[in-house]
């Protein structure tokens, strides 16, 4: 069986939740599965990672400018059509084959629509609508995203099922000394001998001016816990602007790293007293398992 993945998400350089899903799927059925073939769609040139993939893993690298899953993986489909296609988040292809699952991570939008863009929101109602009408299956990463979807575009209880993630390895957070020398003797990582952690990407529905305002607060009611800062970590994504204001007008206990790489986000938690996902919405939330882990 020819099995077909969209793995642009696994290979985007800066890796946020979703990112992390696509890319631990596909190795984790490289463990698994040594007997189906699977065909791995990029539209850039491969990270590294991809070349240790077995045997039965290709990559096909096909560029578009726009649309890329709608249109460029539909044209992919008609010329070398696969058995079963799987897209990791919610934009499924037009033309696809009968076996297609797709995942939907949540549906934020439907709760807090004024935290996404215009385009953004609109985009992600049509895309999502497509996608759990067309799959032939459809996972979903939570019971509660499931009744949302049930709720809100009344899919077949049996056609969704509940697939909850996984969590790294804890040999992932094990860092040599000599990269741990290294980034403590960086400017850009000096991290607080104590410090809250904070990782997602900036955006309103993640709630980091609150947990600013919170850390601020504790900081003067409880002169014990002054000695903590807050370390944030990840990218600009929309309707950043105020954030980062934010971040800018509070920058005596607020250090802002960023954007990091794998290895480095794994370093931090090892060094974090506590991580604080305080989102007013998430489908899952796989920041607080590799705290656990």
């Amino acid at each position: 069986m020819i099995i077909g993945i969209e793995a642009e998400r696994a290979n985007n350089p800066v890796k946020t939740g979703v990112e992390y899903y696509a890319k631990n799927l596909i190795l984790n059925l490289a463990k698994i599965d040594t007997v189906n073939k699977y065909v791995l769609y990029l539209r850039t040139r491969p990270e590294d990672w991809f070349k240790s993939l077995p045997e039965n893993f290709s990559v096909r690298v096909i560029h578009f400018p726009i649309f890329w899953t709608q249109i460029r993986i539909s044209w992919e489909m008609l010329i070398h059509p696969v058995d079963v296609l799987m897209i990791p988040a919610s934009a499924l292809p037009l033309i696809h084959p009968k076996k297609t699952v797709v995942t939907i991570h949540d549906i934020a939008w439907k709760f807090y629509p004024e935290t996404f863009t215009l385009f953004n929101r609109l985009f992600l109602e049509w895309s999502t609508g497509f996608a759990v009408s067309s799959a032939n299956k459809v996972i979903a990463v939570s019971e509660a995203t499931k009744k949302d979807l049930i709720k809100f575009y009344k899919v077949d209880a049996g056609k969704v099922a509940v697939v909850h993630h996984g969590y790294q390895s804890s040999d992932k957070f094990k860092v040599t000394s000599d990269k741990a020398s290294a980034w403590l003797s960086s400017p850009s990582y000096q991290l607080p001998a104590k410090f809250v952690l904070f990782i997602s990407t900036l955006q309103p529905r993640k709630n980091l001016e609150g947990l600013i305002d919170a850390v601020k607060s504790l900081r003067r009611e409880e002169p014990e816990l002054s000695e903590y800062k807050l370390v944030v970590v990840g990218k600009p994504g929309w309707k950043y602007e105020k954030i980062l204001e934010k971040i800018t007008d509070n920058r005596e206990f607020v250090i802002y790293l960023n954007r990091v790489s794998d290895e480095e986000r794994n370093y931090i938690l090892t060094k974090a007293e506590l991580l604080v996902l305080p989102s007013f919405y998430e489908g899952f939330g796989m920041q607080i398992l590799d705290s656990f882990a």
